[in-house]
């Protein structure tokens, strides 16, 4: 997304029924995963906004979803403690990992050999996506995990936990390396890390603040404030240049993280729950609670 010089044409994803927890674009860019309050997980074509699958395998809310990075497997986490993984071309279940707990989030490496799911149970837990094997559990936060990711270089995995701290793990050590205090509280939000590695962002219990910090020195580089309400979800574009934040307030915020301000803002017709970068940069997906994707470019 780059600075606008019209007005921002604004498609709505219809199809479920209660809020839309989480989305994510496959590779290309032409599809869109969602998940659902209402137990599916949902396909869409972006170009057309056609929905070409539902997907109902878990037996409560669906918490988070992820595109694999070739685009063929599509994973969905569940309160119902089940992570499940699709073959997102045919839209049959090819595998199921379990975890204690509901799982509120989950993260392809870039590579495609590691899944990470951020669980109930105070764990982020890696698998091997292409045969459902545990390969480590990694442990240090203190509560609820909410949410789990890695940079696009594929060394850098961060998690946000309901005990207000955001780490930055070592995966190959098991290990955090790092952490951050964001004192976000009050329910589930999500962290995000730039592409390189370099940075991660999560909103912050402070004035409804969205923090950016250096994951080398743990220094808070960034405060971004104009939110009226809580932010719960950021993403920072494919290229690292910009950040976009969705938050109770209904409004979509695209920054500017070095400038530390905004390039763009976008109202929506509702909460937003869960914001995405298309691999092009230019297109921006929001889930919200009134059960709709409001693609925007």
């Amino acid at each position: 997304m780059t600075r606008p010089r019209r007005a921002p044409r604004i498609r709505p994803l219809l199809g479920h029924d209660g809020a839309v927890n989480d989305c994510a674009f496959g590779p290309g860019g032409t599809r869109l995963v969602s998940a659902g309050e209402d137990g599916t997980v949902r396909l869409w074509s972006t170009g057309s906004g056609e929905q070409e699958a539902v997907l109902g395998g878990h037996t409560g809310a669906v918490l988070g979803c992820a595109f694999g990075p070739d685009g063929t497997v599509v994973a969905s986490a569940g309160g119902d403690g089940r992570v499940h993984l699709w073959d997102a071309r045919t839209g049959d279940r090819s595998g199921t990992l379990i975890q204690e707990g509901a799982v509120h989030g989950c993260a392809f490496r870039p590579d495609g050999r590691l899944l990470a799911t951020a669980g109930e149970d105070e764990t982020v837990r890696l698998w091997d996506p292409r045969n459902g094997a545990p390969v480590s559990v990694l442990t240090g936060h203190e509560a609820i995990v909410w949410s789990c990711a890695f940079g696009a270089e594929g060394a850098t995995l961060v998690s946000a936990g309901e005990d207000r701290v955001v780490k930055i793990w070592d995966v190959e050590r098991g290990r955090a390396r790092l952490e951050v205090l964001t004192g976000c509280t009050g329910g589930r939000y999500r962290c995000a890390v730039a592409p390189d590695g370099a940075l991660v962002a999560a909103p912050t219990g402070d004035g409804f603040r969205i923090g950016v910090w250096d994951c080398g020195t743990g220094r808070e580089v960034a405060s971004l404030a104009g939110h009226t309400e809580a932010p719960v979800d950021v993403a920072f574009s494919p290229d690292g240049a910009l950040l976009a934040s969705v938050g109770w307030d209904g409004s979509v915020r695209v920054w500017d993280p070095s400038a530390g301000a905004p390039v763009a803002i976008v109202h929506t017709a509702a909460a937003g729950l869960a914001g995405a970068f298309a691999p092009s940069g230019l297109v921006l997906a929001v889930a919200d609670t009134d059960g709709a994707v409001t693609v925007t470019d």
